[in-house]
């Protein structure tokens, strides 16, 4: 059987809540049957979808590989379900979609891989890009091409070519040094 290596966000999401479900039902169970809300045969049914709901993500964690298991549970781990109000959940969007954390390699390699698709033999003024901007203020070290028109931009090399060349130079040193 094919076993998955990898999971949509709300993949993710879906495991959290299983689980958060899971490890809720005993402690809901246990309150309400203190608190005489519950009768003999809700809370063997909740028994039972407790047994079902821990059936099914266990046998869907199977269908993971070893990875990506080892990666749902770190989540489940770093995360937890919890419930807001409405407009409580607005201000927290708006915070935390002001910024994102990112450690500085990882965010290098993010530039290098947009530098790499829009500043190789680039032509346009730094005045012209947004990119420019954004790379600039984040102080992402330029390409040291010392191009004109921008400090990130550069030409794309070829090696076969340059190799050529440096040999071409090479040989034609030697012939001057016999005359």
């Amino acid at each position: 059987m094919f076993k998955r290596d990898y999971l949509q966000p709300d993949e993710m999401n879906d495991f959290l809540i299983l689980a958060t479900i899971w490890g809720l039902l005993e402690k809901i169970i246990d309150l309400w049957d203190k608190r005489q809300m519950i009768s003999k045969e809700e809370k063997k049914n909740l028994k039972l979808a407790k047994t079902y709901i821990g059936k099914f993500y266990g046998m869907k964690v199977n269908e993971l590989s070893r990875k990506t298991a080892k990666k749902v549970a770190e989540y489940l781990q770093k995360n937890e379900v919890v419930i807001i109000q409405t407009e409580d959940k607005e201000k927290m969007r708006e915070e935390t979609q002001k910024f994102i954390e990112i450690e500085r390699e990882d965010f290098y390699n993010w530039c290098e891989q947009i530098i790499d698709i829009n500043c190789k033999n680039c032509r346009k003024n730094h005045q012209e890009c947004k990119l420019y901007d954004l790379l600039d203020k984040y102080e992402v070290p330029d390409s040291s091409f010392e191009k004109r028109n921008c400090r990130y931009a550069y030409d794309e090399i070829n090696i076969e070519r340059d190799e050529k060349k440096i040999k071409e130079y090479k040989e034609f040193k030697k012939r001057r040094k016999g005359t």
